[in-house]
């Protein structure tokens, strides 16, 4: 109990971890898009951007963060539609 509060994870604690993973990437990569959009990186900066984020995640996968693969599939997906 934490400040009065029950604190319960029922063993998901992995995929919260997961969910916050995804969401943070995410927030960070349409960041960037509008940053983008905004003049703050050319071109070829963002693609830079974008390629330095799947090497984090690429490295984090490695490192054991299975979770992250599914990301990258779907952010592959994803390009194609666009």
């Amino acid at each position: 109990m934490r400040n009065g509060y029950l604190i319960r994870l029922d063993g998901r604690l992995d995929e919260i971890v997961a969910y916050n993973e995804f969401d943070a990437l995410t927030t960070y990569l349409v960041w960037l898009r509008v940053a983008h959009f905004g003049g703050h990186f050319t071109g070829q900066e963002y693609e830079v951007e974008q390629q330095l984020v799947r090497e984090l995640i690429s490295s984090e996968i490695e490192n054991g963060k299975m979770h992250l693969k599914k990301y990258l599939e779907e952010w592959d997906r994803l390009k194609t539609r666009i």
